[in-house]
């Protein structure tokens, strides 16, 4: 098994360990979220459904359409950055704004570069809750293009608006150890 392979299937059985520790959730469409009451299985896959809707119109939303008025948005690039011309390169990043407003504006200013930069290779939902995993495509000083992994979690609220939403690099060598015992 190659090295890159065996990252993505770290990556996946990550995504699948950290989906399970996601609360079940209550998902009436009339009530709040409640992570102590169980969901029942129409519950969840309403909930997919809308979920799945607003990720397959997201080029053709605005932020006020798709950002839910109270969200909180973290970027945790870790080794990521971005450079002082804009472009993503090899640095420590870790921005956080709440409010739409601001998170507009800390989007605006790295959204182009991670939708031309990141490549989704799988996603896994559960309720209101979805996390794509991908990978970051950065040049080193060398010019050497290389991937780093790369996870967005999303949180959706009962009116199908995103109230987090965390972009983060992976550090996949824990993950690895722990496949490889």
């Amino acid at each position: 098994m190659s090295t890159r392979h065996a990252i993505c299937r770290g990556l996946f059985v990550g995504a699948f360990a950290l989906a399970a520790l996601l609360p079940t959730t209550r998902l009436a469409a009339d009530d709040t979220a409640k992570p102590t009451e169980t969901a029942t299985a129409e519950q969840l896959a309403q909930a997919k459904q809308m979920v799945q809707k607003v990720l397959n119109h997201w080029d053709f939303e605005t932020w006020n359409q798709v950002l839910a008025e109270d969200v909180t948005v973290n970027f945790k690039l870790g080794t990521v950055g971005v450079d002082s011309a804009g472009s993503l390169a090899a640095a420590g990043a870790d921005l956080e704004a709440h409010g739409r407003d601001d998170a507009k504006k800390v989007l605006k200013q790295v959204y182009g570069d991670l939708k031309k930069n990141v490549k989704i290779t799988g996603d896994v939902a559960y309720g209101y809750d979805v996390i794509l995993l991908g990978e970051l495509n950065v040049t080193t000083a060398k010019d050497n293009p290389q991937s780093l992994p790369i996870a967005c979690h999303m949180h959706f609220n009962h009116k199908g608006k995103i109230d987090k939403l965390v972009v983060a690099s992976v550090d996949t060598r824990p993950l690895l150890e722990a496949i490889r015992k």
